[in-house]
């Protein structure tokens, strides 16, 4: 809701369109690269590398404040 509001009224559509195009091309790859980690590893290390994503993304979060 925040990025919509930032942007001009004429152009929300377009910022929605690509929030929800992200939001789908992330849901697409999650399952792929999970069964590929726990295909090499363990069903223990998805979850691992899960929590590992979670924590890079709070700290680019963080440091991308503006």
């Amino acid at each position: 809701m925040l990025a919509i509001q930032k942007v001009k009224p004429q152009m929300r559509g377009t910022a929605l369109g690509a929030y929800v195009a992200f939001v789908d091309l992330s849901l697409g790859l999650a399952g792929p690269v999970a069964g590929l980690i726990a295909g090499w590893l363990d069903y223990q290390a998805v979850y691992l590398f899960g929590g590992i994503s979670c924590i890079l993304s709070m700290i680019i979060l963080l440091f991308n404040k503006k």
